[in-house]
């Protein structure tokens, strides 16, 4: 299921994560399932990996994990964005300053972990939303919990998803008394409706046709 956790940033926030800093390959990948949003273009940005500056407005960026609710899932395919403010974890300052032993993306892989298992302690189903934000949209708070003012689909670069969405099982996932990491398994944003159905069958309530007017009348 997972290997016990190794240096602690729960002092600012939980123990290093699962494969949510990795390269996709290090993670269950499939194949991704083509998903238009009936604009004619893919619904999501980059999932191969994070970029620490937006070369397009030249502005740096933080890879921040923010854990979701299938309603907020819903939204965010529905809308395209999520009014903030959104409650996310990201490499603050002061997980540098606590994990100066880890590089940048075993710090990420740790502050996502971290997300996660917020999800699990509300017993909700875990979904992550990995998205590349400008720096003037993300507020530091206690520890990796960051602020973030607000998130557009085509910030985000990953999804991620833990056991108990991925089988459907909530035993999938490790109990508390089980010093084991959590198994998350990455998906591209092209997949965002498989997620979206998965995250909804997890929490007991129906999928959707997830289509727009426009899609539907086509």
């Amino acid at each position: 299921m997972g290997r016990s956790c190794g240096t602690d940033v729960r002092g600012v926030g939980g123990c290093p994560g699962p494969h949510a800093g990795a390269e996709p390959d290090a993670l269950s990948r499939r194949t991704p399932q083509v998903c238009d949003d009936g604009t004619g273009g893919s619904l999501g940005g980059d999932a191969e990996g994070r970029e620490d500056v937006d070369e397009e407005a030249g502005m740096q960026t933080v890879r921040c994990y923010l854990p979701l609710g299938p309603d907020q899932l819903a939204e965010l395919r529905r809308e395209r964005s999520l009014t903030g403010p959104l409650t996310a974890t990201a490499v603050t300052d002061a997980v540098r300053a606590t994990a100066q032993d880890l590089e940048e993306e075993e710090a990420e892989h740790a502050v996502a972990q971290v997300a996660a298992e917020r999800l699990v302690a509300d017993g909700a189903p875990v979904v992550l939303v990995a998205a590349d934000l400008e720096g003037a949209d993300v507020t530091p708070g206690d520890g990796p919990w960051v602020q973030v003012s607000g998130l557009t689909l085509p910030r985000v670069a990953a999804l991620y998803l833990g056991d108990d969405v991925v089988t459907g099982d909530a035993r999938a996932l490790p109990g508390p008394d089980q010093d084991l990491e959590l198994e998350l398994s990455w998906f591209d944003t092209t997949e965002l409706d498989l997620v979206l159905d998965l995250a909804l069958a997890a929490s007991g309530q129906p999928t959707h046709d997830h289509r727009g007017p426009t899609e539907k009348d086509s």
